[in-house]
């Protein structure tokens, strides 16, 4: 007998750059050996076929984007190609929401788990028009699948579609690695102009929900009370111009580090290197936060905002892992970061507190191996009777 096929369906996938494609890689390559893994995602220009660190990925192609969403070619043909015996599928997706819907409609018996990650964030009335009617639809997809993973509680909380299917739901918080690989410190300093000043951190794509104008606003309030600080804006995206230009506007540009997208050593080194991580989102675009994960596994204390429905609030607990604070709010960012810059015992024993959290919840072994029994039970029993089985 054959290994057992399982098949990601994702809107993107390494090279392409994000948490859920970080996430849905981390499941893929853990799986590849003892498991047969496909990965289903979307291409820029054409359908292709190839191997990603021995993960097999097939690549529809994408015709272009919509509000972030890729509008890509249909895919039936290729999820019967493989036949898996597992659809993983992630969520959002939303013109692949429907094809799987409609491939469904027609192969009833196929196994299908979900990871919900994130609603569709309702910027604009264009947005929120999406969210409305893709509710309709939502529905009748959401009873096809087995079991919906979530990453955490708060999230269901506020989730208008998770909230009708809970008997389905598990919570699995996602995990990182405990040995994030790193490389020299003094070329890292070097590199960036770094010399002994203490340096705030903040890890992500620069999208409107990360709040990252806040951020930058609060920083003349915080040199005023402690000036030996930098402040590293890794990651690029669609904000970086502007936010360049903020920072230029209040004449604090050299202290600011804009590092734009970088590999995953130098952007574990500066993990490494801070003294303080910052989250400042502002809504619940913000479904979870691995960067979080990420700064906790080197012991840093977090500074995070209040996104009620967000998996933020599990992660990082006031006052013992960290501090939090309203969104949209650069005054109270100001005076967090001051207190964490200016307080060392508190700022350790924060920072110890984070690792020690990190350790009992948001670890990759725990992630997999929590995600292989579900994949277990599904395979063996079907829809899951109760909400954590």
């Amino acid at each position: 007998m054959g290994k057992i096929k399982i098949m990601h369906i994702a809107k993107g996938f390494p090279p392409d750059m994000g948490g859920i494609e970080s996430y849905t890689y981390e499941l893929a390559n853990a799986f590849k050996n003892k498991y047969d893994v496909h990965v289903l995602t979307t291409h820029s220009k054409l359908s292709s076929s190839n191997e990603i660190d021995g993960i097999k990925v097939t690549r529809v192609k994408k015709i272009f984007d919509f509000l972030h969403a890729p509008i890509n070619l249909p895919f039936f043909n290729k999820i019967n190609q493989i036949n898996p015996e597992i659809i993983h599928f992630h969520i959002p997706n939303p013109l692949s929401e429907l094809y799987l819907l409609f491939y469904l409609m027609f192969k009833k018996n196929q196994k299908v788990i979900a990871t919900y990650h994130a609603d569709i964030p309702d910027y604009t009335p264009l947005h929120k028009a999406i969210i409305f009617l893709r509710q309709f639809y939502m529905h009748f997809l959401m009873k096809f699948f087995d079991a919906v993973i979530v990453t955490s509680d708060d999230y269901i909380s506020e989730s208008k579609i998770l909230e009708k299917f809970n008997e389905r739901l598990k919570v699995i918080p996602i995990g990182v690695d405990t040995d994030l690989k790193t490389f020299s410190v003094n070329k890292l300093k070097k590199q960036y102009k770094i010399k002994n000043e203490k340096i705030v951190l903040f890890v992500g794509r620069l999208f409107p929900y990360k709040g990252i104008e806040y951020l930058i606003s609060a920083i003349p309030m915080i040199i005023k009370h402690y000036p030996d600080v930098r402040f590293a804006i890794v990651g690029g995206g669609e904000k970086e111009a502007e936010l360049k230009k903020l920072a230029e506007n209040l004449k604090i540009d050299d202290k600011v580090i804009f590092t734009g997208k970088v590999d995953n050593k130098t952007r574990n080194t500066f993990y490494k290197i801070c003294d303080v991580f910052v989250l400042p989102s502002i809504n619940r675009g913000e479904a979870f936060g691995i960067s979080l994960l990420e700064a906790m596994s080197f012991g840093k204390p977090l500074i995070t905002t209040r996104i009620k429905g967000s998996g933020v609030n599990f992660i990082n607990k006031h006052p013992t892992t960290g501090l939090v604070v309203e969104p949209a709010d650069s005054n109270q960012l100001a005076l967090a970061i001051t207190r964490l810059l200016t307080n060392d015992e508190l700022r350790e024993r924060m920072g110890r507190n984070s690792k020690k959290r990190f350790l009992k919840f948001f670890t990759k072994d725990i992630m997999l191996s929590t995600t292989e029994k579900l994949y277990k039970t599904v395979l063996n029993k079907g829809v899951l009777n109760e909400k954590n089985t």
